[in-house]
């Protein structure tokens, strides 16, 4: 919801607006999820993105979820996942990588992505960004509409 507390926009969100201060992590609830056996990070190579698993970890939340890396995008490079999933495990986290998400994925194939998931841990609610963003669906806003819980940091 937006300030006024009816639905709003990704980026009028209260969640978005809060999570914009980068001052504290912000756990939006969508509803309340099953358990907490499952969360996915979603690396979409923005430069937050970059030290997701390390604010995942500062976080706090759900230490014993198993965690999955998705990259957004064929262009991730596999270091840097390789990277952020060996950090997650130095730190006792049973870690996967995940296939990457295509920009051209459609709903109804990302939303299965994000369907086993509890929480999705991004950094934004949506990227969408200028008229060519309009053309395809957006994994950031598919992601937060699917999962009960969505973690921004």
């Amino acid at each position: 919801v937006g300030q006024l507390g009816t639905p709003a926009p990704y980026r009028d969100e209260i969640a978005s607006l809060a999570a914009s201060t980068r001052s504290a992590p912000v756990l939006r609830v969508a509803r309340q999820p099953n358990n907490m056996g499952q969360a996915a990070l979603l690396i979409d190579g923005s430069p937050r993105s970059l030290t997701l698993g390390k604010a995942f970890l500062n976080a706090g939340l759900y230490p014993y979820a198993a965690l999955t890396l998705i990259p957004l995008g064929q262009h991730i490079e596999s270091n840097l996942l390789e990277e952020q999933a060996e950090f997650l495990e130095a730190h006792g986290r049973r870690v996967s990588i995940a296939p990457a998400i295509s920009l051209s994925d459609s709903v109804q194939a990302m939303h299965e992505r994000f369907q086993p998931f509890d929480l999705v841990a991004m950094t934004t609610l949506s990227a969408r960004r200028g008229w060519f963003s309009q053309l395809r669906e957006d994994a950031h806003e598919i992601a937060a509409d699917t999962a009960p819980l969505t973690l921004l940091l």
